[in-house]
């Protein structure tokens, strides 16, 4: 994702007003919630910055990655 900003370029000593496109970021923390002795947890794993878009497929990712899944069956839903 990005967005365009006026910005001024500086190039063989001369400067110049010109849009520019920025990358922009955000952060995200994936939290895992699951059930333990009839008790259900929260546990907060990761936060992370990021180009917003594709979060589900980036957290599904990094927890088939990280060994917490083996398989995207083992989920219930990912939720924002």
């Amino acid at each position: 994702m990005s967005s365009k900003y006026k910005t001024i370029k500086y190039k063989k000593n001369k400067l110049s007003n010109t849009d520019d496109l920025v990358s922009i970021e955000e952060p995200l923390e994936m939290i895992v919630r699951y059930k333990k002795d009839n008790k259900w947890l929260n546990d907060s794993i990761s936060i992370t910055m990021r180009t917003p878009k594709n979060d589900e497929d980036l957290i599904i990712g990094l927890l088939f990655s990280e060994g917490i899944i083996q398989k995207v069956s083992e989920l219930k839903k990912v939720e924002f």
